[in-house]
């Protein structure tokens, strides 16, 4: 049943998600921001309790139960700094 679902969403934080290389300038970490408001926004339907967002770089930090008004928050709460290490978070996920 679509009840049943969860949806878990893995971001890249590293160092690199500041280059403004993305359409009108815009940082890559600007646009997974402004993507993954649209995605829990439409998983809301789906999914009512939320989303799972890890947001990873050298280490990863697991957020449960997000929602569409949750996502900036995250987004503010965060910058994009350090390594790439994609290994430890799927592990985990």
């Amino acid at each position: 049943m679509s009840q049943d679902r969860d949806y878990t969403l893995i971001i890249d934080k590293s160092g690199s998600m500041a280059t403004p290389d993305q359409k009108g300038g815009r940082t890559r970490w600007e646009s997974a921001q402004e993507s993954t408001l649209a995605l829990a926004s439409k998983c809301e339907r789906f999914d009512p309790d939320g989303i799972t967002v890890y947001l990873f770089s050298g280490r990863f930090k697991r957020y449960d139960n997000v929602t569409s008004h949750k996502v900036t928050q995250i987004f503010q709460e965060n910058d994009p700094s350090g390594s790439t290490d994609l290994a430890s978070v799927l592990q985990n996920a």
